[in-house]
């Protein structure tokens, strides 16, 4: 058999091996639909300026070019043009808002301060994002300067978004109360704090089973569930997919694509049982799927929809 044409049935089946069936365009899924700004949160000296940044991602999770307005809360503390550049006027706090059409970003928190005596920010942070229904999680808060140096003897006050699911003391304690997710903020001498997520559960893992996509075959159980601070994604014993070149493990918001989503790690054995660790910025809501993705033609094997 001439060289050449051993090469072409070589690449073919591993073509039609990854292939099946033809694929169409990424699905649309509103839930990918995001805006950002940043930086969460700052502040500048009264007359200063700050110019602030903003990433669209349309419905598809694609990062992608289009027209911004941007507005601020208040004025006649901190203005802010068409480019997303501030201009301090007095002294306070504002939120920063970026809109695409009628679609709202996150808000910004930008603080003019008068001299560096004053606080400027205002950072909360926690052990973890998940707590159980009558479980407490520990908050601690640090408020800085103009110059990033930590101003303490403050008195901070703490927010629950909703005292039905978490309530927060003013040590900053949270209890949770029933299954849910909150937002949890501090303030002190009128400057807010960043938020965090909190997510509140009796159970902290989610289960799905596969099912097989453009005509290939993956079948078995997986469990997303958080052990410690840890995420892991436990294969079951199962679990089998079929063989294919470039198999990842991927958590995404829609069934049949990877856009959005976060790359878990190759898949490094076809059967069950295993485990995969998930980085630690997931949260264990985040996510919808998990999928079985051949990279080197883009397409999914199988799909494992969290409930």
């Amino acid at each position: 058999m001439p060289k050449f044409i051993f090469q072409f049935l070589l690449f073919l089946s591993l073509f039609t091996s990854c292939i099946g069936i033809d694929y169409l365009d990424d699905p649309i899924d509103e839930r990918l639909r995001k805006l950002e700004v940043t930086p969460e949160t700052t502040a500048i000296m009264s007359g200063e300026t700050f110019s602030f940044s903003a990433v669209y991602y349309n419905n598809r999770g694609i990062v992608t070019d289009t027209i911004l307005n941007w507005k601020s809360s208040a004025p006649t503390i901190a203005t802010i043009d068409a480019s997303g550049i501030a201009t301090a006027v007095s002294q306070g706090q504002v939120s920063i808002t970026a809109f695409a059409g009628d679609f709202e970003s996150n808000q910004a928190l930008l603080t003019v301060v008068g001299n560096s005596d004053e606080i400027a920010t205002i950072h909360i942070s926690s052990a973890s994002s998940t707590v159980a229904v009558d479980a407490t999680l520990q908050f601690s808060v640090v408020a800085k300067n103009i110059d990033n140096q930590e101003i303490t003897g403050k008195v901070f006050s703490w927010k629950s978004s909703d005292e039905n699911i978490a309530t927060i003391d003013e040590n900053g304690l949270l209890t949770g109360k029933s299954n849910g997710d909150v937002e949890i903020s501090a303030m002190a001498d009128g400057v807010g704090s960043n938020i965090m997520n909190i997510s509140i559960g009796s159970t902290g893992s989610r289960n799905g089973t596969f099912k097989g996509l453009t005509g290939h075959t993956v079948s078995g159980n997986v469990t997303l569930k958080r052990s410690g601070d840890i995420l892991l994604l436990d294969f079951a014993e199962d679990f089998e997919s079929q063989s294919g070149p470039g198999l990842f493990i991927y958590l995404s918001n829609s069934e049949t694509s990877v856009s959005g989503g976060i790359e878990i790690k190759a898949l490094g054995a076809n059967k069950g049982p295993f485990s995969l660790e998930v980085p630690q910025e997931v949260e264990l809501s985040q996510y919808d799927y998990v999928i079985v993705h051949c990279k080197p033609f883009n397409i999914p094997f199988g799909a494992a929809k969290l409930e």
